[in-house]
This record gives structure tokens, sequence and C-alpha cells, in this order.
């Protein structure tokens, strides 16, 4: 009779954990494509959805074909908060002005 190991399957993750360990491999997808993609990303935040990704706002976001989510007038004028869809994360950035 052999002892059994105490870490017998030490890649097992459980069923209670998927949900965030895919939502980080999301996040980390999402943020790794827009910096290769020249984006500078400022922010990751993981919850309980989608997680989200702020990069700062620059002329390529154009290329994410983001719609406009939320409009406020703050400090600085007219914000628009702009959202689009990268490997499951939702990305964010400010559109200032108009």
């Amino acid at each position: 009779m052999s002892a059994v190991h105490p870490i017998e399957h030490p890649y097992k993750i459980g069923p209670q954990n998927k949900h965030v360990l895919d939502t980080l491999t999301s996040a980390y997808r999402a943020a790794m494509h827009l910096a290769e993609e020249g984006f500078t990303v400022l922010d990751v935040r993981i919850g309980t959805r989608n997680p989200r990704v702020f990069i700062q706002n620059c002329g390529r976001c154009r290329k994410l074909r983001g719609t406009s989510a939320a409009v406020r007038v703050g400090p600085q004028g007219r914000e628009h908060v702009m959202v689009a869809n990268v490997h499951g994360a939702q990305v964010e950035w400010i559109v200032r002005g108009n």
C-alpha cells in the first residue's frame, strides 16, 4: 500500500473558482492584445461579471468601434464613456468634448 501524496492533482481548480479564473484570463488577454496594438492600459477591474479594462483615449480607439455607454458633464466639460468588447472584456475610454 502506497502513501497518497497530499497534492494529488495540483492543477485541479475546483468549479467554485472557474468563473474568477476565466475572468482573469479574459482581462489578461484583452490587456495584452491592447498593449500589443499600442494602446495604453490604465486600469483593470475584476468583478462578478465581465472584466473591465480602462485605456487612454487616442486616435486608434476608433479601430475598436466602441459605442457611447454614458454621457456626463464634468469639470472639463462633456465626456462620453465609450465601450467595446475585446476578448470577452469590456474596454472603456473617455472622449471629451462635443
